[in-house]
């Protein structure tokens, strides 16, 4: 019983703290009580509700059956343990995984904790439902402090888990160096296998610990295979640790030749990772080792691809993969790696002299199959020399070679077009050796070079949207100035990702706002009211003016524009306006000639082409190779060549004359405004890799159909609600579509998606157009969601009802974004 004195102590506590110091008769009321208690480590106030208390201190809390000595030891409230302890409670009781409090002390680092269970009698061979210990624990944590201290305890030190890990497997798994060493000393063995065959080295290189392999490898770690078998080398080659791999081949230096053979032969290890750990070794000292090992596979599996024996596929794979890894292990020291390859490019040159002598013009003759094998090889020498220098180039003996046998070569083409697009990158290039297959490239269908060249585009990955995109806030009013400025904030490698355009004012935002930015800002780069453009003789393209340098920052702007279009290019988007062929060839870097001069002055190209068409020697044009021009209101005679005004024209050099003439109208005369166009083009696509389009294709990717084709819009349609193609409403629809004018027509696929023409059908549509019924309320108009291309349409009653609304949308709504 309670002295009176003790009483009144008790109820002035009370009073203090605002509660009862009696715990309720309900186990679960009292642990409501006693729980904060712990986290808190008010232990004084803890023991003193335990005294004289019937609550079970075991009582197990919950669905995960912990008790509050549980908690305390997860806490590293050693108080309340040493406390909970003393009033009966068990510290071998398991929750619902199994955990003791040890294992809880032990995983958290709780030393002192440990301690105090220990001297309780806690077990620490005791295992949770995983067969995970308190060793287990140390060992994933790392809590080399607490090892010894478990060890004095403990007999069992590789114990396994339920998945056959020991601790020493969970120390090095985990990169634990000096739980690894501990251990070690104790007894544990380095080279222990687990029912799968797993040692701690399998543990260690499956994720790339470097100090734990270190540390094995110094305790005697062999080298062995699992029941998989893998090897730890392995695990590291697949992973793409470097550095393990290092370890590794320090100490088993034999390995070396496994390392190199599973790089190439395991096709189904990522390349990525694998050239990696190729990589890394290109500045140590075993970098030329490997280097030569790989060029001596490279030839020897040539060799092998030039056996019609062999198998093609097999074979071209493991070239091209050799091949690859061989440039990601190259140094400084490179003429040694390439000496070897002299008896294969021998043999390569023999099969094309064979090959050219086979064909005759009849490719029926070609071989079948050795022209794929040639062309692989084309490419891995193309590969190999041309990033001698760190650099993207040709050099003249790969250049020698094509040139020397361009015309087998086209046969080879000609013959299995595909190996273009898979071999035949270095065209791309160099426009010297396209030259000598432009033609049968660009014959090639124009879906499969639109392809090509986005594949070539996008090598480090298609756009996507980074952590935190960009967003252009520009004016629709100001669309160009504020463009213009915006951008320059942009670096060139987020202009390559996804970023947002919002117009002010506006509450829209996505990718239906993205596409008529381009839209309204084409229309705005091509306003003449800026002076960078004038239209066409015929008024349906744009060619640089001639006279734009009177606005002081002309140049600047054409960068822009140059760069705007690249950027839209990039990322498959449309602009409102098309460029002369003239302007397409310049981008191409192919020369003007005079029926481009029509595209300006159709009269003077007329002029042009009667000299070309006549003998002009009794004529008595008395023209000379001087050509007078307006500048700026004023004439000026300028020489076509040094010294033009004394050599006259005469039948023998009329084309020279008429090609001179027309470089000077259609070149000279902009050539400030082409190269900075060019420029700032090229800051993101480089010039090359468009060369393989007509100056038409060119105008396709950019613009998109100059028509609507109301059946190919038919064909990317999808619908959504009650409608389908079939339905009433969409029968409506389309009838009206088909009767509407060009201007209207655009103005709907405007109004809808953001662009007003539609993509080339080799375009591949990231989403297709939508549409879906809006409501029952049948007297609405319809809206859109330009960002999925989507057009919200409401059931009308009848025919008239939606053209009327249709029509009342498109002319009246279809400019600016709110949300809906």
């Amino acid at each position: 019983m309670w002295s009176p004195r003790q009483q009144l102590m008790r109820l002035t506590r009370s009073l203090r703290s605002g509660r009862s110091l009696e715990l309720p008769a309900d186990p679960a009321a009292a642990v409501r009580i006693l729980m904060p208690m712990v986290f808190a480590n008010q232990h004084k106030s803890l023991m003193e509700l335990l005294d004289n208390s019937s609550f079970d201190v075991n009582h197990a809390i919950g669905r995960s059956r912990r008790t509050l000595l549980h908690i305390a030891a997860n806490c590293g409230q050693l108080e309340c343990v040493t406390g909970l302890l003393k009033v009966g409670g068990d510290p071998n009781a398991q929750d619902i995984a199994g955990c003791c409090a040890i294992h809880l002390a032990a995983k958290n680092g709780n030393k002192k904790c440990v301690e105090k269970l220990l001297e309780a009698g806690a077990d620490p061979d005791v295992a949770d439902i995983d067969g995970v210990s308190s060793l287990h624990w140390i060992a994933v944590s790392g809590r080399w402090e607490i090892l010894n201290l478990i060890l004095l305890h403990t007999t069992r030190i590789e114990p396994e888990d339920k998945q056959g890990h020991t601790p020493l497997h969970a120390a090095a798994r985990n990169g634990h160096e000096k739980v690894i060493d501990i251990l070690v000393k104790a007894g544990a063995n380095a080279n222990y296998r687990n029912e799968h065959s797993w040692t701690p080295l399998h543990a260690a290189c499956s994720n790339g610990q470097r100090q734990a392999v270190s540390a094995l490898l110094s305790h005697n770690a062999q080298v062995c295979v699992d029941n998989e078998g893998q090897t730890p080398l392995d695990l590291c080659l697949q992973g793409g640790y470097g550095v393990a791999i290092e370890l590794l081949l320090d100490k088993y230096p034999k390995s070396l030749t496994t390392f190199i053979n599973n790089a190439v032969y395991k096709h189904e290890w990522s390349m990525e990772r694998v050239a990696s750990c190729v990589r890394y070794f290109a500045t140590k000292s075993l970098g030329r080792e490997i280097s030569l090992k790989l060029t001596e596979i490279c030839v020897d599996t040539g060799f092998q691809l030039l056996s019609l024996s062999s198998t093609c596929e097999t074979e071209e794979s493991s070239l091209l993969r050799s091949t690859s890894l061989l440039i990601s292990s190259l140094s400084d020291d490179l003429e040694s790696c390439f000496i070897l390859f002299e008896p294969l490019w021998k043999a390569l040159e023999e099969w094309i002299l064979l090959l050219g002598s086979k064909h005759e013009g009849n490719y029926g003759n070609m071989i079948p199959g050795m022209g794929e094998r040639v062309s692989v090889l084309i490419e891995v020498f193309w590969k190999c020399i041309s990033t001698q220098d760190g650099t993207i180039s040709t050099p003249q003996r790969f250049h020698d070679f094509i040139v020397r046998h361009h015309d087998v070569i086209n046969v080879i083409i000609t013959h299995n077009p595909k190996v273009i697009f898979k071999h035949f990158t270095f065209l791309l290039h160099d426009p010297i050796l396209m030259s000598y297959f432009i033609t049968t490239v660009t014959s090639q269908p124009f879906e499969e070079r639109y392809e090509w060249f986005y594949n070539c585009l996008y090598e480090g990955g298609v756009p996507s949207t980074t952590a935190n995109p960009p967003t252009l806030q520009v004016r629709r009013d100001k669309v160009f100035e504020d463009s213009c400025h915006e951008l320059k904030k942009i670096n060139q490698s987020n202009l390559k990702h996804k970023f947002s355009v919002q117009f002010s004012n506006e509450e829209g935002i996505g990718d239906g706002v993205f596409r008529e930015w381009f839209s309204v800002l084409s229309n705005e780069i091509l306003n003449p009211e800026y002076g960078l453009f004038i239209q066409s003789f015929d008024g349906c393209s744009f060619q640089p003016n001639s006279r734009s340098s009177i606005n002081p920052d002309h140049l600047s702007y054409f960068e822009f524009a140059g760069k705007i279009l690249s950027v839209a290019l990039y990322h498959k988007q449309l602009i409102n306006g098309s460029l002369t062929s003239s302007f397409y060839k310049h981008l191409l870097g192919r020369k003007v000639d005079y029926r481009d001069v029509a595209s300006i002055d159709p009269e003077y190209a007329t002029n042009l082409q009667w000299i070309l068409d006549n003998d002009i020697t009794e004529i008595g044009l008395e023209l000379s190779f001087v050509v007078e021009t307006d500048v700026f209101g004023r004439m000026e005679e300028i020489e076509l060549t040094p010294g033009g005004s004394k050599v006259a024209v005469t039948e023998e050099n009329k084309q020279e004359y008429v090609q001179l003439v027309t470089e000077l109208r259609m070149t000279r005369a902009i050539q400030p405004q082409l190269d900075a166009f060019i420029r700032g083009f090229n800051e993101i696509i480089p010039s090359y890799l468009i060369r393989i389009f007509t100056e038409d294709e060119m105008d396709l990717m950019f613009t998109g159909c100059k028509d609507v084709d109301v059946g190919y819009w038919k064909s990317i349609t999808e619908y959504s609600g009650c409608y389908n193609q079939h339905h009433q409403v969409i029968l409506w629809f389309w009838e009206c579509v088909g009767k509407m004018d060009t201007e209207d027509r655009s103005s709907l696929l405007h109004f809808a998606t953001g662009r007003s023409r539609l993509p080339s059908p080799s375009v591949k549509l990231s989403n297709t157009f939508v549409i879906c019924n809006m409501s029952s309320q049948k007297n609405l108009l319809p809206s859109a969601s330009t960002c999925m291309s989507m057009l919200r349409l409401p059931e009308y009653d009848s025919y008239d009802v939606l053209e009327t609304k249709l029509l009342t949308a498109i002319r009246c709504g279809s400019h600016g974004y709110t949300q809906t």
